[in-house]
């Protein structure tokens, strides 16, 4: 039997407990994984006030998030401060799931793009993201709230295209690598058996090849632990050439 439902009782008491020892905390969740199609957090408050909603600091950019309503991962910090730094100026960038907008507001922070179009099928996501525009004075990011397949069809072929859906993005990468321009990027991010990842960029370069075109893998990169197992890895994917 798990000890889990024994655990869980004694909630309230260990949030208690964890805002007397620290005062500044405002509010505690017991943290229930992340569920459904829109990848939202199912938390419970447990001590402190009932909002979840925050405000997260990174690279000197700030983000209104609410983890109860859409997802976020402050731990890919320094890889959205990556792709910020490959960003050239005048690129026309698309961010197919942005949630709460951090790539789109860190690339348009901190690099000089034409316009970047971010998208999200989570109302809530957008709304924030539309707030976090606005908090960072930023005034080329354009956010979407709908199906990402759908929106890309709407626009015009991006130099670079990021798609942090780790769970599923790899099913969208055709869709993806049609709407990108002749020596573009596509930042791909999968969650795999480790043993995998060189399978899939292969099986990724021999569907690119059947759609007549040739791409080139600049980077793999493991970027943390899911499981014991498995990570999520970025791939750095390039538009060489229509065959």
């Amino acid at each position: 039997m798990s000890a889990w439902p024994t655990l869980s009782a004694y909630a309230a008491r260990g949030g208690q407990a964890l805002m007397r020892t620290f005062p500044r905390l405002r509010t505690i969740a017991l943290d229930q994984g992340v569920k459904g199609e829109l990848r939202v957090r199912e938390l419970r408050v447990v001590a402190g006030e009932p909002s979840t909603e925050t405000i997260h600091q990174e690279h000197g950019v700030r983000l209104k998030v609410d983890p109860a309503q859409e997802y976020f991962n402050p731990r890919l910090a320094n890889e959205r401060m990556r792709i910020a730094s490959l960003v050239r100026p005048g690129e026309k960038v698309v961010d197919m799931f942005a949630g709460v907008g951090p790539y789109s507001i860190m690339i348009a922070k901190h690099a000089q793009p034409a316009i970047v179009y971010a998208m999200d099928l989570n109302h809530d996501a957008v709304r924030h993201m539309i707030e976090n525009v606005q908090l960072n004075k930023v005034t080329t990011v354009v956010p979407l709230e709908g199906d990402a397949v759908e929106l890309l069809s709407g626009i015009a072929c991006a130099d670079r295209i990021i798609m942090n859906l780790p769970h599923s993005a790899r099913e969208y990468f055709a869709d993806a690598l049609v709407k990108l321009n002749m020596g573009g990027t596509i930042h791909l991010y999968v969650i795999c058996e480790r043993g995998d990842i060189d399978r899939i960029a292969l099986d990724l370069a021999v569907e690119a090849r059947g759609m007549g075109m040739r791409i080139g893998l600049d980077r793999i990169d493991e970027l943390k632990t899911y499981s014991p197992s498995m990570s999520v890895f970025a791939l750095d994917i390039r538009l060489l050439e229509w065959c």
